[in-house]
């Protein structure tokens, strides 16, 4: 089987779930681009000179949407299988594990980066004209930094997400696993710090070198890219040495 007709394969039996979470994104861009020009004095401060495209006042429901479709479609894309018996079709081709597992992974990380780039692409034309009008300038350098940062996010996320998909193998299990780790983050964080604060003397906004950095900073962007490389590169050797076990 040529890495075409797996390709191929896999297209058909994932694209309703892939373009699921393409459209899931694309109204979201759509919407909160729409949200801005309504009602701009929500989401611009008044006296906002340099704007970027994630600077928007209050959450942005195109990062949560995106965070929780990286999160849904990286448990789905591998659970689901489980569910349909369909891995064990796949394990009868004549085809490597590795290699179904690394197309599937590049379907994954292909969905969630196209999707987002293009909702924010969506999303950034419709604001152009609320930016214009209000003489406010694009910090492109910015924008680009900080998109790259919530781009890495949503990758790593992803993987987690597939490694607990293929991993735990069960529905309720897989998706309380993904939801108790993505939501023990920021306290295992903010206990990692007050730990640290507590041991070296120092005061928590000392200790806690990452809120001091700025993603619109190559050298923040670069730290966050290693801490997020390293967490992908876990989950996806965790997920490397179960599979030394096939063929």
């Amino acid at each position: 089987m040529t890495k075409r007709t797996l390709w191929q394969l896999l297209w058909r039996h994932y694209r309703v779930i892939v373009l699921t979470g393409i459209v899931a994104l694309l109204l979201a861009g759509i919407k909160e681009g729409y949200s801005i020009v309504q009602r701009p004095s929500l989401y611009i401060a008044v006296n906002e000179t340099s704007f970027t495209l994630t600077s928007a006042n209050g959450i942005r429901m195109g990062l949560v949407v995106s965070i929780l479709v990286s999160l849904v479609i990286g448990v789905v894309l591998f659970l689901n299988d489980n569910f349909t018996n369909f891995d064990q079709y796949l394990f009868s081709l004549p085809v490597p594990r590795r290699q179904i597992y690394r197309r599937k992974i590049g379907l994954l990380i292909g969905t969630v980066v196209s999707a987002y780039v293009l909702a924010e692409a969506i999303y950034g034309l419709i604001t152009w004209r609320v930016l214009v009008n209000r003489h406010v300038g694009v910090n492109w350098v910015g924008s680009i930094y900080e998109e790259v940062e919530i781009l890495a996010l949503i990758i790593t996320l992803s993987l987690v997400a597939a490694t607990f998909g293929l991993w735990v193998g069960r529905v309720f299990a897989s998706a309380l696993a993904t939801f108790v780790f993505t939501c023990s983050l920021p306290f295992a964080y903010d206990g990692l710090i007050n730990i640290v604060a507590g041991v070296t003397g120092q005061t928590y906004r000392q200790a806690d070198i990452l809120g001091t950095l700025s993603s619109q900073h190559p050298s923040g962007l670069l730290i966050v890219l290693v801490i997020c490389g390293v967490i992908s590169g876990a989950s996806t050797g965790s997920t490397n040495g179960r599979l030394t076990t096939y063929r």
